[in-house]
């Protein structure tokens, strides 16, 4: 009976020992250096060039010296919250590995929130590049990837936030500005790397650049009227990022996006066209359209649209080409009203419903035509629609819809109805001074 207990406490004994050894390989937290976000340029003396963004956690906590402070115009100051070092390198990998030589903390990607690739690289294709970053342990599939106008280091230096002292925070809201506006869409590596290489779909990335304005006293009108929609339909969405008519200390912003054919860039969408973008894909949540009041032309009136159910896609093949059938449900509130017209009656509100409906058609069928007759890529994903038309998949690779896409022909119906007219009773027409002293 000793000899058990004694044998037990041996077996018990000899466990712990593997037990307790289990933290010999550990790394302390501040033995890490985590990188927030990675830009990636067309190399000058190598293939490409890296600049890796070190968060600083100890002047995120205080602010740094050149966060925390209000909006206004003036130069942008350098954000002391992170550390960036850019290095020349045959690769994306490579480069973070001579990095490590460097540094004096083993580098970390776990809280990598964005990959910025700068438009040159896109134009050249970076297909390949993501797919080798989609392969790697420590990044996350549903890091962001943004595409540049300017180079990515300069993007990234350009991130300087006001209302955050957590540059990694900002990151993070910024990805979900889809959500609150519309006007740009989150692309992630994981989709970015399966639609590329989809026989159904091709992908998107969000459009990101640099502001060019330095104060208000700056802001002019673009070449091509990019503010100005068709029938004077106003709408600042139109813009691109870093079109923005704006003045802040933080110069980077996002909006639109770059649109791919494989694994390179071919194009870009507005801020507008992302929104019916959304809308066709089912992804759009709310965005207010500024309309021309249909009975005064000297006003607007602002409508909040969002999705009222799902888009419906019908598919089908006529004569070997595709036509393709786009239902759009939306329901929408009148957030503002220039004119004195009354749409709180249902006669009057039906004739805004129905000029709303026409304008969205007509730019919903503009952008579909955009996408398969100047780029000849399907970023819907119709494709992925149509692959159940076919009996087996040698049939449906076959068939070649890539290829096909630009022979579409489309058909586009919009259904909005108007369910609330705002906080205003009813409308009552302003009395000028004028018409006061005649009575």
């Amino acid at each position: 009976m000793k000899g058990r207990r004694v044998l037990g406490f041996l077996l018990l004994t000899f466990f712990l020992i593997f037990m307790l050894s289990g933290c010999y390989d550990s790394i302390e937290v501040d033995d890490l250096a985590y990188v927030i976000a990675i830009g990636v340029d067309k190399g000058t003396v190598d293939m490409v060039k890296v600049t890796l963004q070190f968060a600083l956690p100890l002047a995120m906590g205080t602010g740094g010296e050149g966060g925390g402070g209000g909006g206004g115009g003036g130069e942008s100051e350098e954000n002391k919250t992170v550390y960036n070092l850019t290095i020349d390198a045959p690769s994306i990998l490579t480069g973070i590995s001579m990095a490590n030589n460097i540094v004096s903390k083993q580098i970390n990607l776990s809280h990598t929130k964005i990959i910025v690739f700068s438009e040159e690289m896109a134009r050249e294709g970076i297909g390949n590049y993501i797919v080798r970053l989609s392969s790697m342990r420590q990044l996350r599939p549903n890091t962001a990837v943004y595409v540049t106008r300017s180079s990515a280091e300069e993007f990234l230096k350009a991130v300087t936030p006001q209302l955050s002292t957590n540059t990694a925070k900002y990151y993070e809201q910024g990805v979900l500005v889809h959500e609150r506006v519309g006007a740009t869409a989150n692309t992630q590596l994981h989709s970015f790397s399966a639609a590329s290489r989809s026989l159904g779909a091709q992908p998107v990335v969000t459009l990101a650049g640099i502001n060019r304005y330095e104060t208000s006293a700056d802001f002019k009108i673009p070449k091509d009227d990019a503010s100005m929609g068709e029938d004077n339909n106003i709408n600042h969405l139109e813009y691109k990022a870093g079109e923005i008519p704006r003045a802040a200390k933080n110069k980077a912003e996002v909006r639109g996006l770059a649109v791919f054919r494989g694994g390179k860039m071919i194009g870009e969408l507005s801020g507008l066209e992302t929104i019916f973008y959304m809308m066709v894909t089912g992804e759009l949540r709310y965005n207010n359209i500024t309309l021309q009041d249909p009975h005064d032309s000297n006003n607007y009136v602002v409508l909040n649209v969002k999705k009222s159910r799902n888009p419906v896609h019908s598919v089908e093949i006529v004569d070997g080409k595709p036509l393709i059938g786009v239902k759009i449900l939306l329901e929408a509130d009148i957030s503002a009203i220039g004119s004195e017209m009354d749409y709180q009656e249902p006669e009057k509100a039906s004739i805004l419903e129905k000029e709303c409906e026409k304008y969205i058609k007509r730019e919903i069928e503009s952008l579909l035509y955009k996408t398969s007759k100047e780029f000849n890529t399907d970023i819907f994903g119709f494709g992925n629609k149509i692959a159940g038309k076919f009996a087996t998949w040698e049939e449906w690779e076959k068939f070649g819809w890539l290829q096909k896409y630009k022979d579409t022909s489309f058909s586009v119906e919009v259904d909005l109805v108007i369910r609330r007219p705002g906080l205003t009773v009813k409308s009552i027409p302003i009395i000028s001074s004028e018409g006061a002293e005649g009575k």
